[in-house]
């Protein structure tokens, strides 16, 4: 927030421009932030639509970033992540821990403060690439395996067809095994695809209704001890954000806008 022009014209305003809790309420920053948020959307439909060939502008950006093959790989942890999530992950927007900010690490100074004061770098697609080429191809198979068009297919109509697939290149402790094969959904074959990266021929295949109903129990067993572990991560590493004291106008403009909103 802190980020945003309008924003941070107010935080910059010299001293004897009053700023008051009003003044944040006048400057209508649920609107503000739904613009923002609508810029990040557009750049992440943009590289989608290079990647794909397409007329970013002759799409509306939720309709890219809606396809199944919109996925974006972050060069930093090296996983696949999809919109809106994207805009949480982690490597995007990293935690700053309290003075361990660099100014040399930052062209603009006020970006500097403003990490200083949320400890949260500011969002950024830096690290992000949309589909690399070399799972291109395989992303491509896994939509065609479930009959649809990798085109125009949608990550809901993926959803909603809920079927399983596998890959016999994929090795045994990588996947749930049901009957001597590697079954899984779409969305955790894509997870799936750095192990397949070096092999020559990829080919998934869409197992028949028995079969995935043999799998189903064991991923939902799976789903759960996940659950159970991040639940546990999550209470042991919890980022208490707090606004330390001091006189910075980021600091004092942020604890103006948190009891605004």
């Amino acid at each position: 927030m802190a980020l945003i022009p309008e924003l941070r014209a107010l935080v910059e305003a010299s001293n004897d421009v009053e700023i008051t809790r009003r003044t944040f309420r006048d400057a209508c920053v649920p609107a503000l932030i739904e613009r923002y948020q609508a810029g990040r959307k557009a750049e992440l439909a943009n590289m989608v639509a290079e990647r794909l060939g397409r007329q970013a502008d002759a799409h509306p950006s939720q309709e890219l970033l809606d396809l199944a093959i919109a996925w974006f790989h972050c060069n930093q942890c090296r996983k696949y992540v999809r919109y809106p999530g994207v805009l949480a992950h982690r490597c995007q927007r990293q935690y700053c821990a309290p003075g361990s900010a660099q100014r040399d690490d930052f062209d603009d100074p006020y970006e500097y403060d403003v990490a200083n004061a949320s400890m949260f770098r500011a969002w950024s697609a830096k690290t992000l690439r949309p589909v690399l080429d070399e799972d291109l191809r395989a992303m491509r198979s896994i939509i065609q395996a479930t009959g649809l068009d990798p085109e125009s297919a949608t990550a809901r109509h993926m959803d909603d067809l809920d079927a399983r697939l596998t890959c016999n290149e994929i090795p045994v402790p990588w996947a749930r095994k049901s009957e001597g094969k590697l079954i899984m959904n779409w969305r955790r074959a894509v997870l799936s695809l750095h192990i397949i990266r070096d092999c020559e021929t990829v080919r998934w295949v869409r197992v028949s209704g028995d079969e995935k109903r043999r799998a189903v129990p064991l991923e939902e067993k799976a789903q759960l001890q996940r659950r159970r572990s991040q639940k546990a991560r999550n209470s042991s590493s919890v980022h208490c954000v707090t606004i330390r004291g001091g006189s910075s106008p980021v600091r004092m403009v942020m604890r103006s806008l948190w009891r605004t909103i």
